[in-house]
């Protein structure tokens, strides 16, 4: 896939005497679109949730399925689909970094809403989204909320199915709660920080030894300590733990 990006300037230059709506830069080859979700104010340590969807320039797109165990569809897009969707996203100012906040809010969700660029993803935050809303906060939402079931038929080159992953994010964090069964792979920790607990990736095969995936919070003990673990799909630009971190608001 091609890469065109213009500047600035030069879509001033483009615009003069002509009235027309600016040229939009071609979709990037990896990430172009992500929505992470996360509710109120005071974050659960440990609760890593998968994005509602991330969005890559080869057509992938994973969504979040939603339940009490992490898992994901796969949906592949057409080229026409994705560039419709990364310049709808560039039409509502989501590819600029900014903060939107709500006046007068409180225990509001939060949307984090990252964008690939030639020059390095961009990042918008919004507190308290509404799509519905006539300001600029419902502008963004609107640029970036999606409905995988919305997709039509001229949208997908193959019919969704379930994610497979080749590697998990397994974030563990220590609780005084009783644990209902004991961790039998490698130790929980040390491992990176993530929301005040600690994440270390593990692979699929190993992850399938644990029989059906757990649900989000289930108590395990290792090394006479209990932790409340979420074993999280890695998605395919998620190289590690440390990745994560990076679309935390």
């Amino acid at each position: 896939m091609i890469v065109r990006w213009l500047g600035a300037a030069a879509t001033a230059v483009l615009l003069a005497g002509c009235g027309t709506p600016p040229a939009l830069a071609s979709p990037p080859e990896g990430l172009v679109l992500r929505l992470d979700e996360y509710h109120g104010p005071v974050a659960v340590p440990g609760r890593v949730e998968l994005p509602r969807y991330a969005l890559y320039g080869d057509g992938t797109l994973v969504a979040a399925v939603p339940g009490p165990v992490l898992t994901a569809r796969v949906y592949h897009l057409t080229p026409g689909a994705v560039t419709r969707l990364y310049q709808r996203a560039l039409v509502a100012g989501l590819g600029t970094p900014r903060r939107i906040d709500a006046d007068g809010v409180l225990d509001a969700s939060v949307w984090v809403v990252t964008v690939g660029r030639m020059t390095g993803p961009a990042r918008t935050t919004i507190a308290a989204p509404d799509p519905t809303a006539g300001d600029q906060g419902g502008s963004a939402a609107r640029g970036a909320d999606l409905d995988p079931g919305s997709l039509g038929d001229r949208d997908l080159t193959a019919p969704p199915a379930s994610y497979e992953p080749t590697r998990y994010a397994v974030i563990a964090a220590a609780t005084s709660a009783p644990a209902t069964r004991g961790w039998p792979l490698r130790p929980l920790t040390p491992g990176v920080e993530v929301f005040d607990a600690e994440c270390e990736v593990y692979a699929a095969a190993d992850i399938a030894k644990l029989g059906p995936l757990p649900e989000a919070g289930s108590v395990w003990s290792t090394g006479g300590q209990s932790y409340r673990v979420l074993v999280r799909p890695m998605l395919p630009d998620e190289r590690d733990c440390a990745e994560l971190n990076r679309y935390l608001p």
